[in-house]
């Protein structure tokens, strides 16, 4: 599963014009933040793109982007950080009983309830087991099946943020990141383009320079 994007359908491919039209849709603009407020709400994201985020002690950790079709539910320890205009549907407990008589909307709901928690699991096993490099390394990784562009044999990655978002990404100092790419790119394992743009040479020497000590 990948924290830059997690794929899934839209409310639109499930529910009837009639049940959509039923549900309370919540305006966002970009660089505005959803805090929790003690409602137990459910979003599912119509249009826009925003990201949860942890803030702890002035230090901030990106969970993983939140999209088109992704469900997620306010908890105290996080906030919903808009990058995009974005269109919100919002439903409570007793609106969402209502469309639990459609069996693919309940489906729908179990199966992206049941990614979150399978995405949070690999977060704290990431955070809990892994060192800076297998972090900044499995980042990459990510980064590569999210683009998926490829020429001449090579993978092509942008990674599209500054340093410090990349550091929130992966919890690591952003000193840390930059003495990383140095060191591939001194061992001709990654080639920069241009100043977020990276060739990956060799992905199998970049996993072993992950788990190199």
């Amino acid at each position: 599963m990948n924290r830059l994007e997690i794929k899934t359908k839209s409310l639109e491919e499930i529910l009837s014009e009639e049940e959509l039209g039923s549900i309370p849709i919540k305006n966002f603009t970009a660089e505005s933040i959803e805090y929790y407020n003690n409602d137990t709400v459910f979003y599912f994201m119509k249009s826009g793109k925003a990201k949860v985020t942890i803030y702890k002690c002035r230090e901030e950790y990106v969970l993983y982007n939140y999209s088109v079709g992704n469900i997620y539910v306010p908890e105290k320890e996080c906030v919903l950080e808009f990058v995009e205009d974005s269109e919100l549907y919002v439903l409570n407990y007793e609106t969402i009983q209502d469309l639990y008589k459609n069996i693919d909307f309940c489906n729908f709901v179990t199966y992206s309830l049941s990614q979150r928690s399978r995405l949070q699991r690999e977060i704290i096993y990431d955070l809990a087991f892994n060192k800076s490099k297998e972090k900044i390394t499995s980042f990459i990784l990510s980064l590569i099946d999210y683009d998926k562009k490829e020429a001449d044999g090579h993978h092509h990655i942008n990674f599209n943020m500054t340093v410090h978002e990349l550091a929130c990404y992966i919890n690591v100092r952003r000193q840390t990141i930059s003495s990383f790419l140095n060191a591939v790119m001194k061992s001709d394992i990654i080639v920069r383009t241009s100043h977020n743009a990276y060739i990956i040479k060799d992905i199998q020497k970049l996993k072993n320079f992950g788990c190199s000590k």
